[in-house]
C-alpha cells in the first residue's frame, strides 16, 4: 500500500511538473493576441455600461484557451508529438475565436485604450492600416480561403518542418492560426458593434459546412498517410511511433473541430427559426437570403 502510494505521488509529481514547468511568453503573436486585449478589456471594463461588458465568461474562456495554447508546457511537446501539434491548431484557430468572437469584447477593449493615445496622429495612422488589413482579410470569400488554407498549408511536410525548427516558423504559423479564426468566425456570429458580412443564417452555415469539411479532409489525409513528417520522426524524446502520432493527430481534428462548428452551426439554425417565426406572426415570408442578395446588388 505504502508502495502503491509512493507510486502515486511520484507519478503526480511528474504530472503537475509537466504543467507548472515550461511556460513562456510567445512574443510577439501572445502579446498581441492576448495581453495587449485582455489588459485593455480589463481597463474599460468599469469605463462602459454592463451592457457594454459583452460576455466576460466567454472572453475569459477564449483568452484562457489561446492562453495556455501558445505559452504553456504544451508549445514544448508540440516540438515533438504531431498530436500536441494537431490539438494547438485547433484550440486556436477553431474553439478559442468563436468565444471570444461571440463575448463581444469590443467596446470595453476600445474604451481601455488612453484618451491620450487615441488623440495621437500614429495611432490614428495604425488603426486605420490594421482596420484595411482585417476589412480585407474578413471579406467573406477571403476569409473562408484564408482559413481553409492556413489549415491545410500548415500540415505541408516542408512547412511543418520550417514551423517546428524555427522561432519565426513557429510564430508565424500561430499569427495566422489568429487571424485566421478571428477572420472567420466574426462574420459567422453576431458580435456587435462589429457588423457580421455574412447577415444570412444560411449563408452563414454554408460557410460553415465549407470549413468543416476542409478540416474533417485534413484529418482523413492524416489519418490515411504514411508516416508524413521526419521532423517528428526524429524527435529523441518520443515514446511514441511515428504512424501512431499522427493518426491521434488525425483523431483530434477530426473530433475536437466538430464542436465548434456544431455550436456555431446551432447559432445561426436558431437565428434562422426565430426570424421566420417573426415573419410568420407578422404575415410575411422570411427570406434568408435576401440580405445576402442585398448586399451583392451593392457590390
Amino acid at each position: 500500500m505504502k508502495m502503491n502510494m509512493g507510486l502515486l505521488t511520484l507519478h503526480a509529481g511528474f504530472f503537475v511538473k509537466y504543467i507548472v514547468e515550461g511556460w513562456s511568453l510567445g512574443f510577439p503573436t501572445s502579446f498581441i493576441a492576448i495581453f495587449i486585449p485582455t489588459i485593455l478589456y480589463i481597463r474599460g471594463f468599469t469605463r462602459v455600461q454592463p451592457e457594454d461588458h459583452g460576455r466576460p465568461v466567454m472572453f475569459a474562456g477564449g483568452m484562457a484557451i489561446l492562453t495556455v495554447s501558445l505559452n504553456s508546457s504544451m508549445m514544448f511537446w508540440s516540438m515533438a508529438y504531431l498530436w500536441v501539434h494537431a490539438l494547438i491548431h485547433v484550440l486556436v484557430m477553431i474553439v478559442a475565436p468563436p468565444l471570444i468572437a461571440g463575448a463581444r469584447p469590443w467596446k470595453a477593449i476600445w474604451a481601455g485604450i488612453p484618451k491620450s493615445l487615441k488623440s495621437s496622429k500614429a495611432f490614428a495612422t495604425s488603426s486605420k492600416m490594421l482596420k484595411a488589413i482585417f476589412t480585407f482579410i474578413s471579406t467573406p470569400q477571403i476569409a473562408l480561403i484564408y482559413f481553409v488554407g492556413t489549415m491545410w498549408i500548415w500540415f505541408v511536410p516542408s512547412v511543418m518542418a520550417f514551423a517546428v525548427s524555427s522561432q519565426v516558423g513557429m510564430q508565424i504559423m500561430h499569427f495566422t492560426f489568429v487571424t485566421a479564426g478571428m477572420a472567420f468566425f466574426v462574420n459567422m456570429v453576431d458580435t456587435a458593434p462589429y457588423v457580421s458580412r455574412v447577415p444570412s443564417p444560411i449563408t452563414r452555415l454554408l460557410h460553415i459546412l465549407a470549413a468543416g469539411i476542409a478540416s474533417w479532409l485534413a484529418a482523413m489525409f492524416l489519418a490515411f498517410s504514411a508516416p508524413l513528417y521526419p521532423s517528428y520522426a526524429s524527435t529523441s524524446i518520443r515514446t511514441l511511433s511515428a504512424l501512431g502520432d499522427q493518426q491521434i493527430a488525425a483523431s483530434i481534428i477530426w473530433v475536437l473541430c466538430m464542436e465548434p462548428f456544431f455550436y456555431t452551426g446551432y447559432y445561426n439554425i436558431k437565428i434562422f427559426l426565430t426570424r421566420s417565426e417573426d415573419a410568420a406572426a407578422k404575415g410575411t415570408f422570411f427570406d434568408p437570403f435576401k440580405p445576402w442578395i442585398k448586399n451583392q446588388t451593392k457590390a
